[in-house]
């Protein structure tokens, strides 16, 4: 056709159909939450997961920037090191309270250790401060969500991102506060919309 179907050929482009499977099971480490936790880090890739996942999630990484842990297998690391690195991916999961516990109770007796703890407690403890403070002011993107499901929204967004609020609690809200009530285009139909007993 020399060169006449080009046009069609940019406007229409080919639908290419590429494989999709469902993550395959990775190979981190067995402390870091599951499907139980709003982010999964035992299936695909953890790393990009998170922002900064790379130095914030067990590995080379993170490893990097702690020089003691060089060359050491995650599952080894320390109880310490453990609860840190949940405290700041997955605060509000099962496994960050079974390590809080557990380096709590290694703690007593070990001022440099106690220290390390009180630390990420503090850390915790102004995150949760400031994730509350910003649920009370409202949420633009849900209007009706109630502080528990905003701030585990909030919690999830510190691991990954923040999940689509749940329509089965706000639809009606939700399409509420986009769409603006509707009017009677005309004077004659306002009129005749409040002599109708049965309009209200």
């Amino acid at each position: 056709m020399f060169g006449y179907t080009e046009p069609f050929r940019r406007f229409v482009q080919h639908e290419t159909f590429s494989p999709q499977a469902n993550e395959i099971p990775n190979q981190a480490a067995s402390w870091l939450p599951g499907d139980d936790y709003y982010t999964n880090f035992h299936e695909g890739d953890p790393f990009i997961k998170i922002d900064e996942g790379y130095a914030r999630l067990p590995g080379k990484g993170y490893e990097a920037l702690h020089p003691e842990l060089k060359d050491v297998n995650p599952e080894d690391y320390p109880d310490i090191h453990k609860m840190s690195i949940l405290a700041d991916v997955a605060p509000y999961s099962r496994e960050y309270h079974t390590f809080r516990q557990k380096v709590g109770s290694q703690a007593q007796g070990n001022t440099e250790l106690e220290i390390e703890y009180e630390k990420i407690l503090t850390r915790v403890k102004k995150t949760r401060e400031s994730v509350i403070k910003m649920n009370d002011q409202g949420s633009p993107s849900c209007p009706t969500q109630n502080p528990s499901r905003a701030r585990q929204a909030k919690a999830h967004s510190m691991g990954s991102m923040i999940p689509p609020c749940d329509l089965s609690v706000c639809r009606e809200d939700r399409l509420a506060w986009f769409l603006p009530p509707a009017q009677p285009k005309t004077l004659r139909a306002r009129a005749r919309l409040k002599l109708t007993p049965w309009a209200a």
